[in-house]
């Protein structure tokens, strides 16, 4: 099995780590106005949501400061986000947008956890998402989701994000195999002419 060098999985792992604090940072940001809005606008819900995101957002933050080389954080990001994009599909938000955010996910998840993992979890949302409107089309119990023309429309984007997603982070990981491939070669073709060289120069010694 092919595997990426060292140099390149710690190139990868220092962007990952950068898009994460920047996330963060904006995450943070977009949960205090928001939750602060909601608060004044009247929905202590989702105001409660967006704060107790914030702390959570906030932990796992400080555990992949004290783990650099841990991909615990990354997985706890994903599975944070979810679940609020999932909490303001299900509740349909401020004015009927809170769909809009499930959008993320593709984006997200490929990224943080890798393109196996992060399309397995994508898809998983996709289906659980597509459970709750037939459940909600046939039992009614979720009246704030999207029409089904909305919905449509908003699955059908959902799954053209995660298709060029997927496919950046696959050619990413192609690339990166390439190069270490070459890396490889270099050095191993280095090592032979040095060893060559010392025997040329043992030789001319005698």
């Amino acid at each position: 099995m092919k595997t990426i060098s060292k140099p390149a999985e710690s190139g990868i792992a220092s962007i990952r780590r950068t898009v994460f604090f920047i996330v963060w940072v904006l995450a943070s940001i977009f949960c205090l106005v928001f939750g602060t809005f909601s608060l004044k606008s009247g929905f202590p819900v989702m105001a409660i949501v967006d704060y107790a995101t914030f702390v959570g957002l906030s932990g796992i933050t400080i555990l992949a400061y004290r783990r650099p080389s841990s991909k615990i954080p990354y997985n706890l990001l994903v599975i944070l986000t979810t679940s609020f994009f999932f909490f303001y599909f299900l509740s349909g938000g401020y004015k009927g947008t809170g769909h809009l955010w499930i959008l993320l996910v593709p984006l997200i998840a490929p990224f943080f956890m890798g393109w196996h993992y992060g399309m397995a979890t994508s898809l998983f949302c996709l289906l659980l998402g597509v459970g709750i409107v037939i459940v909600e089309r046939v039992y009614g119990f979720f009246p704030a989701l999207p029409e089904n023309a909305t919905a449509i429309r908003l699955a059908t984007i959902y799954v053209i994000s995660l298709v060029v997603s997927c496919l950046y982070d696959y050619g990413t990981v192609k690339i990166n195999r390439k190069l270490s491939e070459s890396e490889e070669k270099i050095s191993s073709l280095y090592h032979d002419l040095v060893e060559t060289s010392q025997d040329l120069i043992w030789q001319c010694d005698w």
